[in-house]
C-alpha cells in the first residue's frame, strides 16, 4: 500500500503522458471528503497540474459499495 501523495503522483504522471500522446483522456473522478486534509493536498494538486477532475463528496460515515470496490479500506481520496 503506498501514501496518499505517491499515489497520487502516480496518477497525475500518467494523466499527464496520456495528453502528451494525443489519446483524449476521460476525465478523472475524485471521491473526497471536503475537511479532509489529504483531499485537500490532491484538490491543490490537481489545480495546479492545471487538470479538471469530477468531484464526489463521500460522507465520512457512509461508505458506498462504489468506494468499497475501488479502496477496500474505505479511505479517501481516491482517484479514478
Amino acid at each position: 500500500v503506498c501514501g496518499h501523495l505517491t499515489c497520487t503522483h502516480a496518477r497525475l504522471r500518467a494523466l499527464s503522458e496520456q495528453d502528451r500522446s494525443g489519446v483524449i483522456p476521460r476525465m478523472p473522478r475524485l471521491l473526497h471528503v471536503p475537511l479532509c486534509p489529504f483531499c485537500r493536498k490532491i484538490r491543490i494538486a490537481l489545480r495546479e497540474k492545471g487538470l479538471v477532475a469530477e468531484m464526489t463528496e463521500v460522507q465520512p460515515w457512509d461508505h458506498p459499495d462504489e468506494l468499497l470496490r475501488l479502496n477496500p479500506a474505505s479511505e479517501v481520496p481516491v482517484l479514478v
